[in-house]
C-alpha cells in the first residue's frame, strides 16, 4: 500500500509541474528570475523578450546588465518598481566605455524612473555592448522589466 501511495503521489506531482509548465508557456512572455551584476565588470547579458523579476537587498548601485546593439537600434523597456517599501526604481543607461573605475564621474547617456509601470524607449546612437543600470529608490527594493530590441 506504501508503494501505491509513493506512485500515487510521484505522479500528483509530475502532473503539477507539467501543468505549471503549460500556464506558464501559455501567458506567452516566459519570466525569469534574474539578477543583474552588482557591477559593471560582472554584468550579464540583458534578456531580450522575457520578463525579469530581480531585486536586491542593500545594494545602493543597483544591478548591471549588458546589451549589444548596432547604432540606429531601438530598444523598449516596460518596467516596475515592485516592492511596497520603496516604490521607485531608476533606470540609465550608460556608454560602452564605462567602467567601474569612471562609472562615479561619467552621466547616464539616457534615464528614467518609475513609481509604477513605465514605458522607455531609447535609439541607440551608434554601436557598442550598451551598459543599462536599474537603480533603487532607496537600499531595498525590487523590480520586473522586459526588455524588446528591434534591429533598424
Amino acid at each position: 500500500m506504501n508503494r501505491f501511495r509513493t506512485i500515487v503521489a510521484g505522479t500528483c506531482a509530475a502532473v503539477a509541474v507539467m501543468l505549471s509548465l503549460a500556464l506558464a508557456s501559455s501567458a506567452g512572455v516566459a519570466a525569469t528570475a534574474g539578477q543583474g551584476g552588482g557591477s559593471i565588470a560582472s554584468a550579464p547579458p540583458l534578456p531580450i523578450g522575457r520578463q525579469v523579476s530581480s531585486g536586491w537587498a542593500n545594494q545602493s548601485g543597483g544591478e548591471f546588465w549588458r546589451v549589444a546593439l548596432r547604432g540606429g537600434d531601438r530598444i523598449v523597456f516596460n518596467y516596475a518598481a515592485t516592492a511596497a517599501n520603496c516604490s521607485s526604481v531608476a533606470m540609465r543607461i550608460y556608454a560602452p566605455s564605462v567602467t567601474d573605475y569612471t562609472l562615479g564621474s561619467t552621466s547616464a547617456i539616457a534615464s528614467d524612473s518609475a513609481y509604477g509601470k513605465r514605458q522607455f524607449i531609447w535609439v541607440a546612437p551608434r554601436t557598442g555592448r550598451w551598459i543599462i543600470n536599474f537603480a533603487p529608490g532607496c537600499s531595498t527594493d525590487a523590480y520586473t522589466f522586459t526588455a524588446h530590441r528591434r534591429r533598424r
